[in-house]
C-alpha cells in the first residue's frame, strides 16, 4: 500500500497562509513550520510537518492541534490510497464538520514552496515558514 497527495498548489499555499495567520493571532507563536507532501508518499513516512515555538510549551501545542486540524479540514489537498487490488481516493471527516458552519476569514501570509528529495524518491513539498 501507499499514499499519493494531489494539490491545487496555488490555493493550498493561500490557505496554509491564512491558517498560519489565524494561528498568530490566537497564540503567541515565536516561530511557525508547516508542510504537506504531494505526490506519492509511502506508508510509514510524514505527509504533514508542523512546528511551533513559543515562550510557553501549551501555546505551542495548542497552535500545532489548530494549524493540523484546520489543513486537514480546509487545504484542497487529496489522498488516494492505493492497494494492490485497487485504490480509492480517501475524504477528511474534518473537512464536513468545518465546512458545515463555514466560519473561514480571509488574510494572507508569507509562504514558500520547496522541493524535498529522500533517498531516490523525488517528492513535492507544500510548505510554510515564518
Amino acid at each position: 500500500m501507499q499514499l499519493e497527495y494531489e494539490a491545487y498548489e496555488t490555493m493550498a499555499i493561500r490557505q496554509m497562509h491564512i491558517i498560519c495567520a489565524e494561528a498568530r493571532k490566537r497564540w503567541p507563536i515565536i516561530a511557525l513550520a508547516c508542510a504537506h507532501r504531494v505526490g506519492i508518499v509511502p506508508i510509514g513516512h510524514e505527509s504533514v510537518i508542523v512546528a511551533a515555538s513559543s515562550v510557553h510549551r501549551a501555546d505551542a501545542l495548542l497552535a500545532c492541534h489548530f494549524i493540523i486540524d484546520e489543513i486537514k479540514a480546509s487545504v484542497p489537498i487529496w489522498k488516494k490510497e492505493i492497494y494492490a487490488d485497487g485504490e480509492v481516493w480517501k475524504e477528511n471527516a474534518e473537512f464536513f464538520i468545518n465546512n458545515s458552519t463555514s466560519r473561514r476569514s480571509g488574510s494572507a501570509l508569507h509562504a514558500n514552496k520547496e522541493l524535498d528529495k529522500r533517498a531516490d524518491t523525488e517528492k513535492n513539498d507544500l510548505s510554510h515558514e515564518t
